[in-house]
């Protein structure tokens, strides 16, 4: 179930898991 998403979605999603990982 891959859906294709615009790249300021994937830009927001890597944003998230970037600062998700970050903020530990």
């Amino acid at each position: 179930m891959k859906k294709k998403i615009p790249a300021t979605e994937e830009i927001e999603i890597a944003i998230a898991s970037y600062f998700g990982i970050s903020r530990h």
